[in-house]
């Protein structure tokens, strides 16, 4: 979890962005070092106090790491829904246009 708080100028205070995210890294050891943790998607997204009764119970946790195991195939069909999530195509978007804004192309 990464949470970024809200801006205060002393009268007004944005409200807090928490964002849960989720990678996969893989135990194999004849896999190349460099192909063993995949990039971070986003699970979700909460933007508001974490007090309030709506908020997820995510943003509450103490821990800002939770490691589980589940088999490839699992892992592989949460990766490709969560690819096509709101959150996941806002994510390439921003980071598509400012790849572009910096005169990296994408092909």
């Amino acid at each position: 979890m990464f949470t970024i708080q809200g801006a205060d100028d002393g009268y007004f205070k944005d409200p807090d962005t928490y964002t849960l995210y989720i990678t996969a890294s893989a135990m194999d050891e004849s896999i190349p070092v460099f192909h063993r943790t995949s990039p971070a998607a986003v699970l979700d997204r909460f933007i508001g106090d974490k007090s309030r009764v709506d908020a997820p119970e995510w943003v509450e946790w103490d821990k800002a790491e939770l490691e589980f195991q589940q088999p490839r195939s699992c892992i592989a069909d949460v990766f490709a829904r969560l690819a096509v999530s709101d959150h996941n195509l806002l994510e390439v978007c921003i980071s598509h246009s400012t790849l572009i804004l910096y005169g990296i192309a994408l092909i």
